[in-house]
């Protein structure tokens, strides 16, 4: 999925059923895995794909519905 692309940079947004690992690449495109966090038993990851939409745009949307947000380079230029 990646190819010869670099990731740039990275950041994650928790809720209580998910956790979501967001991958921006040096084109500016940003891969999403979504992963269950399972009530019991083992996690399953529910999705992968490859978004179109800024890296910053998609932090602020999992903040604004009240995810955790982390990126420890977030407000870096890429």
């Amino acid at each position: 999925m990646m190819g010869d692309r670099k990731m740039t940079r990275r950041g994650t947004a928790k809720t209580e059923s998910c956790t979501i690992f967001l991958w921006e690449l040096d084109d500016g495109k940003v891969i999403e895995l979504i992963r269950d966090t399972p009530i019991s038993g083992t996690h399953c990851f529910r999705s992968v794909k490859e978004r179109g939409e800024p890296f910053e745009t998609l932090l602020n949307y999992y903040e604004r519905g009240h995810a955790r947000v982390f990126s420890p380079n977030r407000f870096m230029a890429a």
